[in-house]
């Protein structure tokens, strides 16, 4: 049991539409991914990240052969919806009260993941916003424009908790499993990464990850995207389908292109910095495609199954 009524009626809307043309409904779920792969751009450039290396973020982004999951299976549009409205409440935030706001509740009202947004505001506010003013003068501003979105989560969380007289469908499913969760970690980090699940080579690339959080010269904008990678990532503890890393993907990645964007605005290691990053993006969009083929595979044998007991109905006995 969920709380997801932007996806009913999404999917009500798209009924209507589109009937049983299965196109339709995946051109949606398509353009969406397009238009999160526009907004992280924006929003690494807003950060300040150099324009070639934003756009190659959203490329590498939009690649991404985790990203085919949520694309393919219509029901997982939510994870799309999520990034979408943490990308906007991000881009506009600090500049327009409105907009942040609206894009968090549809968030929220998408999947239950979206209550990190908040936390992803907060430490964009924290590293990006009024660095030129001492930390004590800004405190108040800072404590004004975080109000409403931890006020709006906090309602949302009251709504849901109400509506299922508790945590709902939760009650079913073991996410506090704390037994397996290094397991669980370096498993979905290796996903992202697209390598063999090496767990010691994960384990070490985690701690890279924690070390170069405190560095002073690592970029602000790749430690943004490690923040973010284990805010959302942490809360999963249990081995979770691939759909559910759409948004680690995209901090990942943005830790990545932070990472290389001193090179990238170097002049002379530009083309070369460049060319591997487009040879990257190739190799993502091989591993997608196969990706694609994979679950088109999968997709097929279930409807040819139900075919052929279709035919087989009249002489099933009940029970």
């Amino acid at each position: 049991l969920t709380l997801r009524p932007l996806m009913t009626y999404l999917f009500q809307l798209e009924s209507l539409l589109f009937g049983p043309w299965a196109p339709g409904y995946h051109i949606f779920n398509l353009t969406a991914h397009i238009i999160c792969a526009w907004f992280l751009m924006k929003v690494t450039r807003r950060m300040g990240m150099h324009p070639i290396a934003a756009t190659l973020t959203g490329l590498l982004f939009g690649l991404h052969p985790l990203n085919t999951q949520p694309l393919w299976i219509l029901g997982d549009r939510a994870e799309v919806c999520v990034l979408l409205g943490g990308l906007v409440a991000l881009y506009y935030y600090g500049t327009n009260k409105i907009i942040p706001s609206a894009a968090l509740l549809l968030a929220l009202y998408s999947k239950e993941t979206a209550i990190t947004i908040p936390a992803w505001l907060l430490f964009y506010d924290l590293l990006f916003l009024d660095r030129i003013v001492s930390f004590k003068r800004t405190i108040r501003f800072r404590f004004q424009r975080i109000l409403p979105p931890t006020l709006i989560t906090l309602i949302y969380l009251i709504h849901r908790f109400a509506a299922f007289q508790g945590i709902g469908g939760y009650r079913s499913v073991d996410h506090a499993r704390f037994s397996n969760i290094l397991d669980v970690l370096t498993q979905n980090l290796a996903w992202i990464l697209t390598v063999d699940h090496y767990q010691w080579l994960m384990f070490f690339i985690a701690g890279i990850l924690l070390v170069l959080i405190v560095l002073p010269w690592t970029p602000r904008i790749s430690r943004f995207g490690i923040i973010w990678f284990f805010i959302f990532l942490l809360p999963i503890h249990n081995l979770c389908n691939k759909w559910y890393l759409y948004v680690p993907a995209a901090a990942l990645i943005t830790v990545f292109s932070g990472l290389l964007e001193p090179v990238i605005r170097n002049r002379s290691l530009r083309p070369i910095t460049v060319f591997f990053i487009l040879i990257a993006a190739f190799y993502l969009s091989m591993v997608s495609t196969a990706e694609l083929n994979h679950q088109y595979r999968n997709g097929k044998i279930p409807v040819a199954f139900s075919k052929e007991l279709k035919k087989l109905q009249p002489v099933i006995k009940s029970g």
